[in-house]
Order: structure tokens, then C-alpha cells, then sequence
């Protein structure tokens, strides 16, 4: 994905109101899910720390194949 692109789509995910949380499908198959902001990102790239492990998670333009909505997941 271009860097413009990449900004562009990110920018318009993080600004949604009200925020919806989203997946970044990487060209690997990896799925990123974002589930709440804040996401930094400049000059193709982008980190944000996982609250779920407080592991930081880094991704840069040319790994990803597309931006989506993450599904919410039932409980059954």
C-alpha cells in the first residue's frame, strides 16, 4: 500500500466517530485488530501499545494489504 494511502485510510479509521475498532490485514496473513485509540503514525509507519499485553505493535505501509472494521465477536 502506498504511504498516502496508508495515511489516508488510517486517518479516516481513527477519526470515525464513534470510533469503531478496526483490522489491519498485512500482506503475511497477520491481522492486526485495533480496538481503541490512540495509534501514532508518520511516514508509512504506525505503532500503538496492545492494551491487552502492553506490547508495542508496529506495522509500516508496504506490509499491508488493506484496512477493514473488526467484527465484533458474539459470545455464544
Amino acid at each position: 500500500m502506498s504511504k498516502n494511502d496508508f495515511h489516508n485510510q488510517l486517518r479516516e479509521h481513527l477519526h470515525r466517530k464513534p470510533f469503531l475498532p478496526f483490522v489491519v490485514e498485512l500482506r503475511d496473513g497477520r491481522r492486526i485488530k485495533i480496538k481503541q485509540p490512540p495509534v501514532v503514525f508518520a511516514d508509512g509507519a504506525a505503532s500503538f501499545i496492545d492494551p491487552a499485553d502492553d506490547a508495542l505493535v508496529e506495522f509500516a505501509h508496504d506490509e499491508v494489504r488493506k484496512f477493514g472494521l473488526l467484527e465484533q465477536e458474539t459470545s455464544a
